[in-house]
């Protein structure tokens, strides 16, 4: 700081405007004298100056710039050199060298951002000059500067308000938003943007809970300050060519297109902000024929339309169904752009291929290129012939077993059924074209001991995954390029006349040889003690998938024994027990086709089968309930209801799920997506039922105390949604409306003191105070923060009225209205 104070760091900035020793001289004299400026020995000059300052200014090694640890909160400035430099520059914005300077500073030193915009915010008022275009660009350029990582050093020192504060500052400064929103939809992208990139990077500065409260504040934010959807969908107008951003700035097709990538952005962050388009008077169809009027390219208009219908399928589905006036105009739409972008896919219905495939080459004692030119030139091989690879695939099909096959599931499915939701994964898996075009390449080639072991890997796992092993074995023993006991194999599972190991391979990994070996004759404990199962990612899944594929074949064959049923369930139990059970794995037992054909699911009855085979599936329904009572370790079990649905749970078992539920939900220590999604189900199951018999029982007291309190509990955390929980919790009390008595009056309270608020919790609050009107004594003091939402206060206000409840706080409430 000795060395570069203030007065000579000002001077060496100033060398950005050198004119030669000729102009120093003249200007030395006072002398008003035009002189000539070897632009050459200039630009050399600010070159050098340039990369210097850019050194000095922007490196913590020196001593000239320093770290902040409250980030520009604090009122003392810990760089008021640099705040002097940028005070100093005039617009450097207008000048290269002078804007990459300041981006660079402010991204050292994060706490200058604020000064910065400070500076900027009177040229960005919007005026259709190439000054504003820079002061524009220089805005979006700074955005893109400050990145997550400037502030990472000062993190742990801030509270987790300071820190959204911060972020607000750095990216999404108030006093930039109110001049450049919602016109300039390019800065506004940019800034949502980076918003989530610092909620992104807070994953590992932040603890779960403070993650959670960092987000409520950043999203609070944006809701307050961006426009909401409806805002951005129709306050613009595509046929004025003298808009300043479109007219100069980008194309209108590119103004489009920021438009919906931040509606894309905003259902992700905050779609609270696109509530408005469910109640918009925006006619999809319009909408649609205006884009293909201000685009002249086909080809962009049709992908630009596509985007748009993205959008309403997630947030309004009902104007897509087939009684809406759009429904023939999008239907017809998407049948074109359908049509101009056909491009059938290798992998079509069969993408449980793409990670076989890839998967391969770990069986391979070391990489062979020759492996990796082989599929290479398969994939091309089958793209180039793919119509007729599918046609000699369906030449192997067997119609009429696939169909007797199906009718049975469904029947047996159906069985004792009087609901219509069982809608799910019953269906057979079939050959991708690839299996044909790999096998014709290696007909044609000379197989390398590399290749020999990936062709076994890939046909063995494809095999394991087949719910009819008839065609794939037709296949098989149609090439002459396999070795025998490869075919062998092949051949003994589809007779179904013998058990079949696996021979040993030559690849790195003869984990398969194993585990046939001890899964089918063997003891599978002592496999699970004495391998990895982690040696690659797929591993438990492609293990369990040859496990469900012996049951399947033995009990279709009849020669499925006790042992091993008993292996399948340890195997299965293992999976359970080691937390390497997830979504796709339940999947692959339930929605097996064979398995559902001989196991009634709904009564578990008796069938011509082994009674063993029904263990399995005891063992994991009783599993499921044990899931609740961990539900940390399957948070992640995201379709956990369609399990539930599959078996079709009774009032008895929806009633013992809510028992368990109610047991539980108390003492957990944090909130879980898992027992919310149960909770919700089975409570609206239980309550359906209930309503279609009238011999169904109501909840026990201590259950209903138990699971509005978890309600209430839920609704205080502000950033989870409670919408179906709160319908779930409506639709039981009409059926038991009694049960209404057993609540704590502070549900409403929460309820109401949310900060976003929906018709799903409107609806449940007056329903409420309609059945027990004392309840809103709870909330009394809390009447400023109520009244302030008006979708609230007008319903309660009416149903208050209704209710003719205490005069002098109907007035107090109209007062403060």
């Amino acid at each position: 700081m000795k060395v570069f104070n203030t007065l000579v760091v000002k001077d060496i900035v100033n060398l950005y405007n050198w004119k030669g020793p000729a102009a120093f001289r003249a200007q030395k004299k006072n002398k008003p004298v035009t002189v000539m400026v070897d632009e050459y020995s200039k630009s050399k000059v600010n070159e050098c100056v340039h990369d210097f300052l850019l050194v000095l200014c922007t490196s913590h090694k020196y001593g000239i710039i320093f770290k902040d640890p409250l980030v520009g909160l604090g009122k003392k400035h810990h760089n008021a050199l640099m705040y002097t430099v940028l005070e100093s520059l005039e617009r450097p914005w207008e000048h290269s060298y002078a804007c990459e300077l300041v981006t660079k500073i402010c991204g050292a030193c994060p706490d200058l951002a604020k000064t910065m915009w400070s500076n900027l915010k009177p040229f960005l008022e919007p005026r259709l000059t190439q000054k504003w275009l820079n002061a524009i660009k220089f805005a979006k350029t700074l955005l893109k500067e400050l990145q997550p990582n400037c502030i990472e050093f000062s993190v742990k020192e801030l509270s987790v308000y300071q820190l959204a504060q911060i972020v607000q500052f750095l990216v999404a400064p108030i006093p930039i938003l109110k001049i450049l929103l919602p016109e300039n939809q390019t800065y506004e992208l940019l800034s949502v943007k980076k918003a989530q990139l610092y909620l992104v990077s807070a994953k590992s500065w932040l603890s779960p809970d403070d993650q959670k409260k960092f987000k409520i504040h950043v999203t609070n934010h944006i809701t307050r300050n961006f426009p909401d959807g409806k805002a951005i969908l129709t306050d613009w107008d595509l046929s004025d060519e003298t808009s300043t951003e479109i007219a100069v700035n980008i194309t209108q097709s590119q103004f489009l297109e920021n438009i919906f990538d931040i509606i894309d952005l905003y259902k992700k962050l905050v779609p609270q902000l696109l509530d408005s388009l469910n109640s918009s008077n925006i006619t999809l169809t319009n909408f649609l024929n205006r884009i293909g009027e201000i685009c002249s390219n086909e080809a962009e208009v049709r992908t630009l339309q596509i985007k748009i219908i993205s959008i309403f399928v997630d947030i309004d589905q009902s104007k897509f169904t087939p009684n809406t006036k759009s429904f023939s105009v999008i239907l017809s739409l998407l049948l074109k752009f359908y049509y101009d972008n056909r491009d059938s896919s290798i992998f079509d219905g069969c993408l449980y291929e793409i990670n076989i495939w890839i998967n391969g080459v770990l069986d391979l004692k070391s990489f062979d290129e020759n492996v990796a030119q082989t599929l290479a030139a398969t994939l091309k091989l089958t793209y180039k012939n793919l119509l007729e690879y599918i046609e000699e695939l369906s030449k192997f099909k067997s119609e009429q077993s696939i169909d007797h096959d199906i009718s049975e599931i469904i029947e047996n499915l159906l069985n004792d059924v009087t609901t219509t939701e069982n809608k799910i994964i019953i269906k057979h898996r079939y050959l991708s074209p690839m299996i044909v075009g790999f096998l014709r390449y290696l007909s044609d080639s000379d197989l390398s001991k590399s290749i020999k072991v990936y062709s076994n890997f890939v046909l063995l796992n494809v095999l394991h995954c087949q719910t009819n092993s008839e065609i794939l074995n037709k296949v098989v023993q149609n090439y002459d390029a396999l070795p025998k006991n490869i075919k062998d194999y092949f051949l003994k599972w589809t007779d179904g006349n013998e058990i079949a190991v696996v021979k040993k391979s030559k690849g790195e990994l003869d984990l398969f040889y194993i585990f046939s070996e001890e899964f089918l004759t063997g003891n599978i404990n002592n496999f699970l003690s004495n391998n990895d199962l982690s040696v690659y990612s797929d591993l438990p899944l492609n293990l369990l998938q040859a496990s469900i594929f012996y049951i399947s074949n033995l009990t279709s064959s009849g020669l499925v024994t006790k042992h091993i049923i008993e292996n399948c369930e340890n195997f299965i139990k293992h999976l359970l027990n080691n937390n390497l059970f997830i979504e796709t794995y339940i999947i692959e037992i339930l929605g097996h086709p064979i398995l559902l054909n001989n196991t009634s699911f709904l009564s578990l009855k008796k069938r011509k089968t082994t009674k063993s085979l029904h263990k399995i599936f005891g063992k994991l329904l009783s599993t499921i309930l044990r899931i609740l009572k961990k539900p940390q370790k399957y948070n992640n079990l995201t379709n956990f209801t369609d399990i539930l649905r599959l078996f079709s749970l009774s009032y008895e078992q929806c009633f013992k799920v809510l028992s368990v539920l109610s047991d539980i939900v108390m003492s957990l220590n944090d909130i879980f997506g898992i027992v919310l999604e149960v909770l919700i189900f089975s409570l609206e199951n239980f309550a359906n039922l209930c309503q279609e018999n009238s011999n169904g029982k109501p909840l026990t007291e201590e259950m209903v105390q138990n699971l509005t309190s978890y309600f209430e509990k839920v609704c205080e955390r502000q950033e989870i949604n409670v919408d179906k929980l709160s319908g779930a919790f409506h639709k039981y009390f009409e059926v038991f409306p009694h049960n209404i008595g057993h609540i704590n009056s502070k549900v409403l309270k929460t309820i109401l003191n949310r900060n976003e608020y929906s018709k799903e919790n409107i609806s449940f609050s007056t329903f409420f105070l309609d059945r027990n009107i004392r309840c809103f004594d709870s909330v009394k003091n809390d009447l400023d923060t109520i009244i302030s939402k008006r979708g609230v206060i007008l319903p309660i206000i009416d149903k208050l009225v209704d209710k003719n409840y205490e005069e002098d706080i109907l007035k107090e409430i109209f007062v403060k209205m």
